[in-house]
Parts: structure tokens; sequence; C-alpha cells
């Protein structure tokens, strides 16, 4: 929260009414410090602590009730406001004898109940729309209202095609709650709109398959003779496993460029229990026409979000 326009000091009657009524209370920051007092729990000697703009009291804000983030109070923020609810107040003795309030004010609260605001629509909602962070090994990490959400690999696409590999940081996709993880410090998600199978991830029945057929293939595995594809998943027994083909490697001026993950076109030469193919076709610059389908569906629906409400 920025400091757009002027705040008067807050009077210590005003933070009162707002405690009592349990409303969040508008604090700017005017000085930062280092504590050289303690509070048992809340505040320790030298700790950084942001002193607010008040009138007849002392408001501080310390590291302890700052922020749920790992951060600290800090220089920069002198001038910003933040909104913050009223953690305690304690009565202050000075050198003369004379007694002054300190306010300890927690912006930490504020955050961790905007958090769970946050959640709540999460869980309860359809939908919602999240953007794009950045990448992991794993898939991507999204943000929503502050809150990181995890987008894994196995939830966009099966793993048939890594989240990078679709989606820019800065994208904006809808998505839906899975699960918490970690005891909820974890918030997984999946997209709301499915990701088109890739032609090597189809549900194929091995029995209806024929010799001559031609199938876009995902190499599995290389070996000095051998080349191990993928044309697709046996779902004709009960199970989802992958179609594998063996396949001849080509000729060493073409076989250079094989690697694990890159899709050729595969002609059946044998059906059964055991199959085989012949490599028709490599392309390493191929982009599976499923990443083109995708981002074409996601542009759609949020034009049509921005058109009008759901």
């Amino acid at each position: 929260m920025s400091n757009n326009k002027e705040h008067r000091a807050l009077p210590l009657g005003l933070v009162k009414s707002l405690q009592e009524r349990k409303k969040p209370i508008i604090v700017e920051f005017v000085r930062f410090g280092r504590a050289n007092f303690e509070i048992d729990g809340v505040v320790a000697i030298n700790d950084p602590i942001l002193y607010i703009k008040s009138d007849d009291f002392v408001g501080i804000v310390p590291k302890a009730e700052f922020s749920i983030q790992k951060v600290k109070p800090s220089e920069r923020l002198v001038g910003k406001t933040r909104l913050a609810y009223v953690h305690s107040e304690y009565q202050l003795e000075n050198p003369d004898g004379s007694k002054q309030v300190l306010v300890i004010f927690s912006t930490r609260e504020y955050e961790q109940e905007l958090k769970q605001d946050a959640i709540d629509e999460i869980v309860n909602s359809a939908y919602v729309t999240a953007t794009v962070l950045s990448f992991t090994e794993y898939g991507a990490m999204l943000q929503y209202k502050g809150l990181t959400l995890e987008l894994n690999d196995g939830a966009f696409s099966g793993k048939s095609v890594p989240a990078r590999t679709v989606l820019s940081t800065g994208d904006e996709i809808d998505v839906v709650f899975r699960k918490f993880r970690n005891g909820g410090r974890k918030i997984l998600v999946q997209p709301r709109y499915q990701f088109p199978m890739s032609d090597y991830m189809q549900p194929r029945d091995r029995a209806t398959l024929e010799k001559g057929q031609v199938f876009t293939a995902k190499i599995r595995s290389i070996t000095p003779n051998s080349v191990l594809v993928s044309i697709g998943r046996d779902h004709s027994r009960g199970q989802n496993q992958p179609i594998l083909v063996s396949c001849r490697p080509p000729h060493p001026a073409v076989a250079q460029y094989l690697t694990p993950d890159t899709p050729v076109r595969v002609k059946l030469t044998k059906v059964g229990d055991r199959m085989h193919g012949s490599i028709e076709e490599i392309n390493r610059d191929f982009v599976d026409d499923a990443i083109f389908a995708y981002r074409e569906l996601v542009a759609q629906k949020q034009a049509e979000k921005g058109g009008h409400a759901e």
C-alpha cells in the first residue's frame, strides 16, 4: 500500500475505537530504527522497528509483527503506508517519571487475514485466475493475491509436455484447487481447461493396430541397436501403460540427431505383444500441435472473460 496522500497523525482515541470494532487501521511509517527495549515474545533488543505517525502515543511495528513473508522492516519503507491491527498496548515510564502509551501494531496479522481470505476463495471457487511467476524442474509457480500456487507438470499435462514449454512468465491461467501439501504450507492447483493430449499420449487399443500405420511417437530410450519409442497409451486391458515400439537406428548421419523425448514419425512393421517399426521422419524443432491448441484455448477464454462476466 503506497502513500499517495497525506495521512494525519493517529490519535489514541481513534485507534482504540477501530480496535474495538475490529477494523484495520491505516498506519504511515515515519521512521526506521532499532529497539533499545525488550518486550517478551514481541520485541527484542536491536530488532528492526518502524515508527508510525501517531499523535498522543508511541506506535511501532516490530520485526515479529511486520509480515508473514521473509521480509523485515527497513529504511526504504519510511513514507509508506500499510493496513494493520492493534497487537498490544503498554505503559512506558520516561526518565522523568512521566507515562506514555506504547501501541504495538501488526501488519502481519492483516496480511494473514488477507491470505486466509484468498485461500478460502481458491478452495471454494469454481476457479481463480493466477499469474505465472516462474518455473521449476517440476512445473510452474503461480501467484494469486499474494499467494504462491504450484502447478506441477503431472497436473498440467500428465507430464507429456512441461508447463514451461507452453506457458510464459506473466501469463494468466485459470486454475482449480487440488490439495494442500506440507501441512497447508503448499497449495497445489490444476488447470481449469484440460491440456489436449499429445498424439503419443492418446489411448489406443493395441488389438486394433495394423502393420503400415504411421504415428507420431516420442523416443523413450536409445541403444546402439535399438530406438524405443512410445506411440500412445494402452487402455485395452484396463491398464494405462505406454505402447512401446522398437525401431532400428536410422542411418548414422541421421541418428546423430536422435535424443530422448525427440518426436519422430514411426511406421509399424510388426504388431502384437512385441511391436517393431521404422523411423520415417525426425524433426528436432517439432512443437506439438497440442501446445498451440492449448495457448489458443487459454487466450480465447481470457478474451471471453474480458467481454463479459462468467
